[in-house]
């Protein structure tokens, strides 16, 4: 899938919800048994032919991948503010949310599976808003950091 997202020539070049059987999400996702997509929270997106054609093929990587999706049928990066009026869409989104981030600013990411807060972790201020928002002055938070 990363080999997708930077591949120019992919039709899933740049899209941040890129997966496949052995990567993608699953429990996260599930909002009831069985695991079929029709019982998570994919099954608002219909899958566009080409995904079709890859989630029904068991010789391809996305054969039943429920959270299978490309630009074209899946979900899209927006940014709202707290109203839920949309600022941004697609890689603005994202930039502007990259830079509230590194400005000192807290950004709620929902994904498919839910939410995560994005704060800058070596920016004290920020991390002492989100505690007091979150009402845990001392509990640590789950962090993400490069893998190398």
């Amino acid at each position: 899938c990363r080999r997708d997202i930077a591949n120019p020539e992919d039709r899933r070049y740049r899209y941040p919800f890129t997966t496949c059987s052995p990567c993608g999400p699953r429990y996260s996702i599930t909002l009831a048994m069985p695991y079929d997509r029709a019982n998570t929270t994919m099954a608002e997106f219909a899958m566009c032919e080409e995904c079709r054609r890859e989630y029904d093929d068991p010789s391809d990587r996305r054969f039943h991948a429920q959270p299978i999706a490309c630009p074209h049928c899946g979900p899209r990066l927006m940014l709202v503010d707290p109203a839920g009026i949309e600022l941004e869409r697609g890689e603005a989104a994202l930039a502007a949310a990259v830079r509230r981030v590194a400005d000192g600013g807290i950004v709620a990411f929902k994904g498919i599976g839910g939410f995560q807060l994005l704060v800058d972790a070596a920016n004290e201020p920020a991390i002492q808003r989100l505690r007091e928002r979150k009402r845990r002055p001392e509990k640590p938070f789950a962090i993400l950091v490069a893998d190398r």
